[in-house]
């Protein structure tokens, strides 16, 4: 990814509370199962929106970007983000066409799987009210 420090790098899954966290966008639940309405631009997780969940934790609502936290993150081995490994892998595509997305180019997905990350990207939710085993394996990895 030319252009970007690989410091720099959002999570597209991180939780409200990471650094410089911002709304990615709604959940929108539906046959098809859940999808991500993408905000049209960057909406900074400040505690008002957050908050505007009410009683329902936020994450089953919205799905939230921030800075990676690399080796913070149970998710960081051998350099590279392995849940998205496991995303793509795992997960057939549910759009052809890339979303819009106000993170691509700071997108530690994109950065590492490309458009392959974004064809998967609108149904991958942070939180999941009961999971499926091939989900959870997913989510959760070895």
């Amino acid at each position: 990814m030319s252009g970007t420090d690989n410091a720099d790098l959002k999570c597209p899954s991180a939780q409200p509370e990471f650094e410089d966290a911002q709304v990615l966008g709604v959940i929108k639940r539906g046959a098809d199962g859940p999808r991500l309405a993408y905000t049209a631009g960057r909406v900074p997780a400040t505690d008002d929106v957050v908050s505007a969940t009410g009683p329902v934790p936020p994450t089953l609502v919205m799905r939230f970007a921030g800075k990676c936290e690399t080796k913070r993150c149970v998710h960081f081995k051998g350099g590279a983000c392995a849940l998205v490994g496991r995303i793509v892998d795992g997960l057939d595509p549910v759009t052809h066409a890339l979303p819009a997305c106000a993170i691509r180019r700071t997108c530690r997905w994109y950065a590492q799987e490309g458009d392959a990350a974004c064809h998967r990207c609108p149904q991958v939710v942070t939180r999941l009210e009961a999971p499926d085993d091939h989900t959870r394996a997913i989510a959760e990895g070895p």
